[in-house]
């Protein structure tokens, strides 16, 4: 007895001292925390019933490479079969805490949305730290430039209908992207160019994002507020960016013009930023921007973070019967009145 007490001592100490190691180097550098998120597993979510029917449908096109002076420059399409007139393309962005994270999380949610018309380019960017802000969103411009110059290669392109979308991290970083294209003023403080016609922005869907980059500390969960100064620390590129410019312009609530597209906006409410999507919102409906949104209450249960790619739970379904109808209604509708 006294031998499994000793050894549960020694287990002990060595945790402890691990953990004041990590937190000692975590003083002085995000790294370690960055590798512990990046071994963090975040898969493909979880299939819908009868995946097969929707993936019967759809055909992919893995990995095409995208001209950037970045890494990770490769994306995705997938596109209906039948279908040689898709609705619209959506330039799809993965998630990972800015830091990991890569295009294969959305790969059953993309699989689904190509089998009811619309094209899907998914994209991979480079990462924090090795790549910090304003990177992503440079390697943004940079994928839509080589689909740009290549649409006449891939037929079931449509970039005159186009909707801009992620999740997560990806969320904020499409919002900022849309924010670029929209905002003139923006655009030049940043140094960045318009690469995208307005015109041609028919749509933004954005999951579970933080939209206001200040404001991920405002949390209760002490563990959760030290991995999220970490994140900052990656992706601005400093250790106290709270306050600095690059926060302010990456919080882009106080952005938002009245050209800025149909926004469809959902989150969980559960240790996720479902407060950043309502600011967001009012900022939206501020500005007379058509916004359709998606929350849940306690009654809902625990509706965690990316809830939306857990396609074997009713939440997510929901989500994507939303997103589909919201679709519909901004590109389809619009379609058929520029017809006329």
């Amino acid at each position: 007895m006294n031998y499994f007490i000793q050894a549960g001592s020694y287990v002990l100490v060595i945790l402890a001292a691990v953990l004041i190691v990590f937190i000692g180097i975590s003083l002085f550098s995000p790294h370690l925390a960055v590798y512990l998120l990046r071994a963090c597993s975040y898969g493909k979510g979880k299939k819908p019933k009868h995946y097969a029917d929707y993936q019967q449908k759809v055909r992919i096109q893995k990995n095409i490479s995208y001209s950037s002076d970045f890494t990770n420059n490769r994306l995705d399409i997938y596109s209906p079969k039948e279908n040689s007139q898709p609705k619209g393309t959506i330039f799809w962005v993965h998630g990972g805490f800015f830091v990991g994270g890569n295009k294969e999380k959305a790969t059953y949610w993309s699989t689904m949305m190509a089998s009811k018309g619309y094209t899907v380019v998914s994209i991979d960017y480079q990462v924090a730290p090795e790549r910090i802000y304003p990177g992503p969103v440079q390697q943004m411009q940079d994928a839509y430039r080589f689909l740009k110059a290549k649409e006449q290669d891939y037929p079931m392109l449509d970039l005159a209908r186009l909707v801009i979308g992620g999740d997560s991290a990806g969320a904020q970083l499409a919002a900022q992207f849309l924010t670029i294209q929209t905002n003139k003023d923006y655009a030049e403080a940043l140094g960045l160019e318009q690469v995208v016609p307005i015109e041609t922005i028919r749509a933004a869907l954005l999951y579970c994002g933080p939209y206001h980059l200040q404001g991920i500390l405002e949390v209760r969960d002490p563990a959760r507020r030290f991995f999220m100064k970490r994140i900052g620390w990656a992706y601005l590129g400093r250790r106290d960016w709270e306050n600095s410019l690059e926060a302010k312009q990456a919080s882009i609530v106080e952005h938002i013009s009245a050209d800025y597209p149909p926004t469809f906006l959902t989150d969980g409410n559960t240790s996720s930023f479902d407060l950043h999507a309502k600011a967001f919102e009012r900022a939206l409906r501020a500005n007379h921007v058509q916004v359709k949104t998606l929350y849940f209450t306690k009654k809902d249960g625990k509706i965690k973070h990316e809830y939306q790619f857990d396609l074997s739970t009713k939440q997510a379904m929901l989500a994507w019967e939303q997103t589909l109808a919201f679709l519909d209604e901004h590109i389809l509708e619009n379609t058929k009145k520029e017809k006329l």
